[in-house]
């Protein structure tokens, strides 16, 4: 059995567009599409969650703190052993409150995961997995908090991109995947987009 853990935000937990708990169902949400594509020998571990940024303490919210990187060592060990980890994150960071750029969030996502993983996790792990950085949606200037999140967001792909190469990581860009109403959770066609990359990226790694 090959396991897969999809660590993310709300796109990862599959937010409706304009919703507040609204969730798109298992026959929409990438992940569930992923898998059926991928078959019984695989078996992939949703964990998503609202609000969920790269290393930025967020508290507002009544659920607790959304930063992504104190909750992801236990979540990684708790789930071990793992083929793959597919990491989303980073259209949070582009609230204003925090102030963060795509180059940013790419650093985070380097120091608070990638190396964390390989350099103090991975001892205590049965084996360490591959990494998928995908790259996360652009950001649209509508909802308050995100005011300015449209320009900056734009460079999502290229540092990325660059991250996965510096760091010998498995890379989805974001192409094609558009946003709803609100500009920042992915449209149904979206998410069977990201199902159908991810899909490639891991298939070429049985090839």
């Amino acid at each position: 059995m090959i396991r897969i853990l999809c660590y993310g935000d709300s796109n990862t937990w599959g937010t409706i567009p304009c919703t507040w708990g609204g969730r798109y169902d298992e026959n929409t949400r990438w992940i569930k599409l992923l898998a059926k594509k991928l078959g019984d020998n695989f078996e992939i571990v949703e964990e998503g969650f609202r609000g969920r940024n790269t290393g930025f303490d967020d508290i507002k919210f009544p659920r607790g703190n959304r930063n992504g990187a104190l909750t992801f060592p236990s979540c990684v060990l708790s789930h071990d052993p793992l083929d793959f980890l597919v990491i989303m994150l980073g259209v949070n960071d582009m609230k204003d409150e925090f102030n963060a750029t795509p180059e940013m969030s790419a650093k985070n996502i380097e120091n608070n995961f990638i190396k964390n993983l390989r350099e103090n996790i991975s001892g205590d792990l049965c084996k360490t997995p591959k990494i998928i950085i995908v790259a996360p949606n652009k950001v649209e200037d509508i909802v308050d908090k995100f005011k300015g999140a449209k320009e900056k967001s734009q460079s999502f792909n290229t540092a990325y991109k660059e991250l996965a190469i510096k760091n010998n990581c498995l890379f989805v860009d974001n192409i094609g995947l558009e946003t709803g109403e609100d500009g920042i959770h992915f449209t149904e066609k979206s998410h069977l987009i990201l199902a159908n990359k991810l899909y490639e990226v891991i298939k070429k790694e049985f090839i």
